[in-house]
């Protein structure tokens, strides 16, 4: 069942992270897969040249370990 559980996490999607701003009232750092990125209530801002920038953000603020 291990091995089903590690299959199916690559497509499943979690809230690691989730905060407010002066200027946005929704800020969160979700898990999909692999991968973490930064959505907004309007926006996604880890595309492209970006997702490599935000990775190195939130390996620096220990965001998205494993919990």
């Amino acid at each position: 069942m291990t091995w089903l559980n590690s299959f199916l996490g690559l497509f499943s999607e979690k809230v690691v992270y989730r905060s407010s701003s002066k200027f946005n009232p929704v800020l969160e750092v979700t898990r999909r897969g692999k991968h973490l990125q930064l959505d907004t209530l309007h926006v996604n801002y880890s595309f492209g040249e970006l997702h490599k920038s935000f990775q190195q953000l939130f390996t620096k603020m220990d965001i998205g370990k494993s919990r």
